[in-house]
């Protein structure tokens, strides 16, 4: 018999939820297995003991004095000061990531700001932004390329879908060096 089978039926033998005509059976099992004997011994002792432990019974006094902990516990939160919730907030938004990651793209942004020609290239940009990925973005900065006529439409059409394919094997290459080293 397996374990957890022995443990469930011998509770149930414990508890008085087993048929007599399955209960006789049980005992018969114990007292042909003597190691399963042991182990009903050393259940029959927790049972016991369990059996003897006064536990308070639920009541409206105990649930009155919970709800009054807790409904403190809270008040204490909501009590703090708005100071100390600015802080809290500042600190969450300003970790270095976030500042390394903003102080990275303003960088980016104002050194396309300066070598832009004109402005045929922003909604590719903006979209860039919007959706992060270079899929996406295709048709929107084939559009504008085409729309500056500073590049034939051949090197276009074949450099832009080749540049975004190359550009989503960066995460793969990343994730194997990663793994490797």
């Amino acid at each position: 018999m397996e374990e957890e089978k022995f443990e469930i039926q011998a509770m149930d033998f414990m508890s008085g939820n087993m048929s007599d005509v399955e209960a006789k059976n049980f005992e018969r099992f114990l007292k042909e297995h003597m190691e399963y004997r042991e182990k009903y011994e050393d259940l029959l002792k927790a049972w016991e003991l369990m059996e003897a432990m006064q536990t308070p019974e639920p009541s409206t006094q105990m649930d009155q004095a919970f709800f009054t902990m807790l409904s403190n516990e809270m008040g204490k939160e909501k009590g703090s000061s708005p100071k100390q919730n600015l802080i809290a907030m500042f600190t969450a938004i300003f970790r270095p990531q976030w500042a390394i990651g903003v102080l990275l793209l303003l960088i980016g942004l104002g050194i396309g700001y300066f070598l832009r020609p004109e402005g045929e290239t922003i909604p590719a940009q903006t979209m860039a932004f919007a959706c992060s990925s270079s899929a996406a973005t295709l048709p929107m900065t084939m559009k504008c390329v085409k729309s500056t006529g500073r590049v034939p439409t051949s090197v276009a059409s074949f450099v832009l879908p080749l540049g975004a394919t190359v550009n989503m094997d960066g995460t793969t290459i990343y994730f194997t060096c990663t793994c490797i080293w």
